[in-house]
């Protein structure tokens, strides 16, 4: 099994945490032992290796004063944002470690030196509280940054992670307003034909069962191949077709390659929805609809034009509003959705960037 940095720093599994702190506090012995040892060179290899055995003695007093801050004064008052508190809190926990910063050195580091014949450490107070305060500000700085800045990045990861479930709840609420009007738009379509008892009622149920397929199999995807897309377009155009008859007129074009390119699923369906919808209402006499597709290596151009129906019904514009949310959310800063309401005429223009599609919200 292989291990990465980020499992190391972030890991709340024991072996992690307690191999990194076990590094830090090595770290931080080493470096004070090695930083001191220039003074004891005079005693020989004997003396310097006093450096290093002084520095282990106070590593409980960095340990207290960085432990402190990290696992009692932070989840206490700085997760509610106590901040008077939390201060006076660290300004507590550096004079005790102070104390006793200058409480080992007057007895452990003291015996150590006289039972090795080595000058004794200034037993001034103050000098000792100043010596004590300069190692562990030095050391819990350290510590403290370090947290702060894991804390920070899961901080920025938990914000991301809640936008990614916020576009994929608004995504699916989207979706879910999307089918059941597919779907009821559909079976009425089907029913019409039943009732006039066509012939062509079977082929129907055939186009039916194709749509419902991919609407089950497809809409879950963040992506679908843009042929299956188009494929389920044109069985929508063919149950309208049936629906209307000789009363329609269906334009369908698609210039360029579809192959091997992806497309948010369910995307176009919209705006023919909304091209039948309002150019159709119910015919009483011959209307006509066209969609015209254009791909371009990345780019597709999808033109859904419908000829008005006398006394159609006035847009709502629901259909297009939630086309306009999912392409702001799966296709953020590449695409363009143009609409143009003329008197005679509905024209709805789509300009998608193929390969922009937004994958975070997987």
């Amino acid at each position: 099994m292989q291990y990465s940095l980020a499992d190391f720093v972030l890991s709340d599994q024991l072996k992690y945490r307690f191999g990194r702190h076990f590094l830090f506090w090595f770290v931080c012995w080493f470096f004070f032992g090695s930083l001191y040892a220039a003074n004891w060179f005079i005693f020989g290899a004997h003396g310097t290796g006093i450096s290093y055995i002084e520095a282990l003695f106070f590593l409980p007093c960095h340990m207290f004063l960085s432990y402190s801050i990290i696992y009692f004064l932070f989840p206490k008052y700085l997760s509610t944002d106590r901040y008077f508190r939390l201060l006076i809190g660290v300004l507590i926990a550096v004079l005790l470690s102070v104390l006793l910063s200058h409480l080992i050195t007057q007895t452990l580091v003291f015996n150590y030196r006289k039972g090795n014949d080595l000058p004794l450490p200034r037993s001034n107070f103050f000098y000792g509280l100043m010596a004590g305060f300069r190692g562990t500000i030095t050391v819990s700085g350290f510590a403290v940054a370090i947290k702060l800045a894991k804390i920070a990045y899961l901080k920025k990861e938990e914000i991301e992670q809640a936008a990614k479930e916020k576009l994929k709840a608004e995504i699916s609420f989207l979706r879910g307003q999307l089918q059941p009007h597919f779907m009821f738009n559909t079976l009425n379509s089907l029913y019409a034909s039943a009732l006039k008892e066509s012939p062509r009622t079977a082929q129907a149920i055939l186009r039916l069962s194709d749509l419902l397929r991919y609407t089950i199999t497809e809409s879950e995807q963040v992506s679908t191949d843009l042929t299956k897309e188009i494929n389920m377009l044109h069985d929508y155009c063919e149950l309208q077709r049936i629906r209307f008859g000789e009363r329609i007129h269906i334009s369908w074009q698609v210039h360029g390659d579809a192959q091997n390119k992806k497309i948010a699923p369910l995307l176009l369906l919209p705006l023919a929805e909304n091209a039948f919808k309002y150019g159709t209402d119910e015919l009483l006499e011959e209307g006509w609809i066209s969609f015209n597709m254009e791909i371009n290596d990345g780019e597709l151009i999808f033109k859904a034009i419908n000829g008005k129906t006398e006394g159609r019904k006035p847009s709502t514009g629901i259909g297009l509003q939630n086309s306009r949310k999912r392409l702001n959310l799966l296709y953020p800063n590449a695409h363009e959705l143009i609409v143009h309401d003329e008197p005679e005429v509905f024209r709805c223009i789509l300009l998608v960037q193929l390969n922009k599609l937004e994958n975070t919200i997987a």
